[in-house]
Formats: C-alpha cells, structure tokens, sequence
C-alpha cells in the first residue's frame, strides 16, 4: 500500500505515467533514457554507484589531492569499479566508434586494415571491446595496474566472445 501512495505522488508530480486501463506505472520516455536503459548514450545510473565509494573514501581522496601523490583505482574497491563500469560503458558503446575515432584522422582507416593497439589505463576493458567489435583485423592490447579492473575486464571480454584482446596486469 505504502509502494502504490508513493508511486501515485510521483504521477501527480509528472515523474511517473499511469495507464489506468493496465494499472502499470511508467518512466516518460526522456526519463527512461536516462534512469532505465542502460544502452541508452544518456543513461547516469552508474554515476550513483560511484558516490558512495568515493564519499566513503573521501579523507584518502582529498589527502591524494593535497600530497599529489594520488589514489590507486585498485584501492577504491569493486563498488567503485562496477560503478565505473556502469557509468562509462554507455558512452563507450555510443560515442567512441561512432564520434571519437572518426574524429582522429587516419585512425578509422588504420584501425580498419589491422592496427596494434595499445590502451594503457584500460578499466574495466569497455573501449577495448567496443574497439575490437568494430575493427576485427586489429589486435588490441590491453594494460592495468589495478587488479579489479583487469578482473572485470577479462570477465567483460570472455562474455563478448571477442579474440582480438589480450589484457595484462602490470602493477
């Protein structure tokens, strides 16, 4: 009952849709692009996955600010590496082969005979795949320094059935 009075501010507000004759509740479409569909180029819900990490990590953070010494990623946690993840790979799917690379001249055509790639800093290995599915005459190669991130970034690449990536882990 407490769900549904809820659900039903959010309609009088015009944050949620109710279709009377199937009683279902819904995102506006603008709304679903960025709160529901995480293909979608504007999707955020990842960014929410990263405050937590970095608020509990905030007296480390700002030390690393002030001695400019940093903060390894590794020591961040696997909260922080999933929201990461989550909040970059839309971008990443939606932005770099479309926009970016066309945007670097001669890359698309190098890219396309079959280039050695390097990404030094590669995360949860998002790029690389989106690279390697859109250029499969190119090898890539992948480096970290953080253990979680080369974790999900073989996990990401073993999922996308591509064989065109090698990652490393070098600390």
């Amino acid at each position: 009952r407490w769900v549904q009075e809820w659900l039903h501010t959010q309609v009088c507000a015009g944050l949620l849709n109710y279709d009377k004759t199937s009683t279902t509740y819904e995102f506006p479409a603008e709304y679903a692009q960025v709160l529901a569909r995480e293909d979608s180029p504007d999707f955020c819900v990842g960014g929410f996955h990263l405050i937590w990490p970095l608020l509990s990590n905030m007296e480390r953070l700002k030390h690393s600010m002030k001695s400019g010494l940093g903060c390894p990623y590794h020591d961040l946690g696997a909260d922080h590496a999933h929201g990461e993840m989550r909040f970059s790979a839309p971008w990443m799917q939606n932005n770099l082969v479309q926009n970016i690379l066309p945007g670097l001249e001669g890359v698309v055509e190098r890219l396309q005979a079959g280039a050695n790639v390097g990404d030094v800093g590669c995360g949860s290995g998002r790029a690389l795949i989106e690279m390697a599915r859109a250029f499969p005459h190119s090898r890539f190669q992948g480096f970290d320094s953080a253990p979680i991130a080369i974790q999900r970034a073989q996990q990401a690449v073993q999922e996308s059935g591509l064989t065109n990536i090698t990652l490393h882990l070098k600390p």
